[in-house]
């Protein structure tokens, strides 16, 4: 089936909301980041902070990767 105009603009209409849906959540990642700190900050001996993030680097790694 051919791929027509109104179906390209559907797709680029619906891209675009994703665009919207992650770039909000990079908003809400920096968001809690900031808490995260704050909370490392008042048990900076406790490893599992450093953990969190090791996930966290190691998520936003693939995500990079997926989108090279």
């Amino acid at each position: 089936m051919p791929i027509t105009m109104t179906k390209l603009t559907k797709a680029h209409d619906l891209y675009e909301e994703r665009v919207a849906e992650v770039e909000s959540k990079f908003e809400a990642i920096k968001a809690r980041l900031k808490v995260h700190k704050e909370r490392e900050a008042t048990d900076p001996k406790n490893w599992g902070f450093n953990g969190d993030l090791a996930h966290v680097d190691a998520v936003l790694g693939e995500i990079l990767d997926f989108l090279s």
